[in-house]
Formats: structure tokens, C-alpha cells, sequence
């Protein structure tokens, strides 16, 4: 989930937010009382969004991770050769090509998606 009010925040109070206080969560991106134009406030507002985004992909990246201790999928790892033979999981995350000879669909997890070869 994306909060995109919260970038908007972010870019009007110079990286902070006025209910956690003083601390900087992101990053200065310009006092806004200070823009001249619309544009300056935009960009501030553009990239305040870029780092909610990526803080997002990251936050998604350890909780694939985390399921992938926690919960593991048998029954994927049951469409792929090697793992039922080793008594192993397959590490989705570097998509090594010898899982891909029982998967039709060719899709790998990787980073939090899905990607088609």
C-alpha cells in the first residue's frame, strides 16, 4: 500500500511530518515557504514520491524474504526439478534456470515480482 498524501506531507514540511515531531524521515527537499514557482514545489513533491516508492519496494523485498523462511511454498517448489530430489527449497530470489524445466509458464520470483522469460 501506498500513501501518497504522505509524500505530499513530506514535500510541505521540508521531509518531516508534523505527527512524529521534528525528526527527518526522508530527506530535506527544500523549505516550501521558499519555492517561487509551482515547478520547485513539484519536484520536491516528485521526488519525496521516488523515495516512498523505493522505500516501498524495499519493505516488500524483506517481507518476501521473511515469508519465504517462514511459510515456504511446497507446493511450488513441487513444480520444479531439484528440490523434491534434495529435500531443499529452491531460492526463487536468484531464479537459477535448472527450476525452469518442469515450469511452462517460465515465471521466476524475483524482487517481489513476477517475471516472464
Amino acid at each position: 500500500m501506498l500513501n501518497i498524501v504522505s509524500a505530499l506531507e513530506l514535500a510541505l514540511y521540508n521531509g518531516r511530518r508534523p505527527v512524529t515531531g521534528d525528526d527527518l524521515i526522508s530527506f530535506e527537499s527544500g523549505d516550501p515557504t521558499q519555492f517561487k514557482t509551482f515547478e520547485e514545489f513539484w519536484e520536491a513533491f516528485k521526488s519525496q514520491l521516488a523515495w516512498i516508492i523505493e522505500q516501498a519496494i524495499q519493505l516488500n523485498e524483506y517481507f518476501g524474504l521473511v515469508h519465504q523462511e517462514i511459510m515456504p511454498t511446497t507446493l511450488l517448489s513441487a513444480l520444479f526439478e531439484g528440490p523434491m530430489e534434495k529435500g531443499q527449497r529452491p531460492d526463487f530470489r536468484r531464479c537459477p534456470l535448472q527450476f525452469f524445466r518442469r515450469n511452462p509458464y517460465r515465471i521466476c520470483r524475483h524482487g517481489g515480482f513476477a517475471f516472464r522469460h
